[in-house]
């Protein structure tokens, strides 16, 4: 396996042929060009700027690489803070935002911040009266994660960007698993992360976009590898592109084959419950719970991880740390929690692998209801 194939398949797929030719031909550049590192170095990593920025409506300049969306959201916040502190010193973010921001706020409450943490309702969605009722004078950054990569729950993005505006605080949102999935109005958006691996490219390699001219003190993306790097970049520069190709015929396509998959379970299995505000949610992913069998999701997807690229089944919702913050946030216990199951479909997915997925889902509930009723 050569070094190209080596990054993509940390993924678990390999994406479109585009994205291994566009990171292939950045080795054989430099492989050419040994005694101009510098200027390949600077070409790419500008052509990759703008045409990020032209899909995430903004500035070339404001396109900042990092090695993963953690630690793009942690250089999001940290900047931001540094630099309106100034004006105040109040942060509000959600209940269910990323582990990373969450840590990130905890670090800065130590260094004088006020954080204030806003709940979220059963159904994932952020409360808002409460966000709005929490905004003052003094806060200077609202944090709220555009669409949970759990849940897939999308939160009101409009109206926060209104309330924000209304009291002159920077919005910053974690929207790499919504973004090259949904069409999203970044542009009313000040601060963002962005994740290559989350449009089917190259994993170890993301984005901050920070905008307004605030500087950042990064040195781009440093990888072991000089050429990984910028392989890496220029195939996530292709897969956005691939991403935004034909959006909205890719939407309602994933979108059937989610809703698919729902009701054959719904109607398949009692006790089914899914995770999260289905009228509001990314058309990818799929969260749910069997009652009576909390604390067997691992057993459940058992036989799915591997068995097509084109779908992740993880008992995603139990880490090292804990039970999910995010599914406690929205009011389950952690019994309940420790038996959620979550699907991710990507763009590769088609009707036929659905109905196979749903099969090997099918024959785990049976196996698992079967061993729970001899018990």
């Amino acid at each position: 396996m050569n070094c190209c194939e080596n990054i993509l398949t940390q993924y678990g797929s390999l994406p479109e042929k585009a994205v291994v030719r566009a990171m292939k031909r950045v080795y054989l550049k430099i492989g050419r060009n040994l005694n101009n590192l510098s200027k390949i170095n600077s070409e790419i990593i500008s052509s990759a700027k703008k045409n990020i920025a032209k899909y995430a409506k903004c500035e070339a300049e404001d396109v900042f690489f990092v090695k993963s969306k953690e630690e793009a959201n942690r250089l999001c916040i940290n900047s931001l803070a540094q630099k309106l502190k100034h004006r105040g010193n109040h942060i509000v973010i959600s209940q269910v935002e990323p582990k990373e921001i969450l840590e990130t706020c905890y670090s800065l409450e130590k260094q004088g911040f006020i954080i204030t943490k806003i709940p979220v309702a059963r159904s994932g969605g952020i409360d808002l009266n409460i966000l709005e009722r929490s905004l003052t004078p003094n806060t200077i950054i609202v944090s709220v994660m555009h669409a949970n990569n759990e849940t897939g729950v999308m939160q009101p993005m409009e109206k926060i960007v209104a309330m924000c505006r209304a009291c002159g605080a920077v919005l910053h949102s974690d929207i790499s698993v919504s973004f090259g999935r949904i069409p999203i109005k970044t542009k009313d958006i000040d601060a963002f992360c962005i994740s290559s691996h989350t449009v089917c490219g190259p994993q170890n390699v993301a984005a901050a976009i920070i905008k307004h001219g605030f500087s950042v003190n990064n040195d781009e993306i440093s990888f072991d590898n000089f050429a990984d790097n910028l392989a890496a970049i220029a195939g996530f520069s292709k897969s956005v592109s691939l991403a935004f190709h034909g959006l909205s015929r890719e939407y309602n396509r994933i979108y059937g084959l989610r809703a698919k998959m729902m009701a054959k379970l719904s109607q398949s299995f009692n006790g089914i419950y899914f995770n999260g505000d289905d009228t509001c949610c990314l058309p990818h992913i799929i969260n749910f719970c069997v009652k009576g069998l909390e604390g067997r999701a691992q057993s459940i997807v058992e036989d799915v991880k591997n068995c097509t690229p084109a779908f992740s089944a993880t008992a995603n919702c139990v880490s090292p740390q804990g039970f999910s913050h995010v599914l406690k946030a929205m009011g389950l216990s952690e019994f309940e929690a420790g038996g959620a199951v979550r699907i991710e479909l990507n763009r590769f997915a088609t009707a036929k692998e659905t109905d196979k997925i749903f099969n090997i889902l099918g024959n785990n509930l049976k196996k698992n209801k079967m061993l729970f009723s001899l018990l």
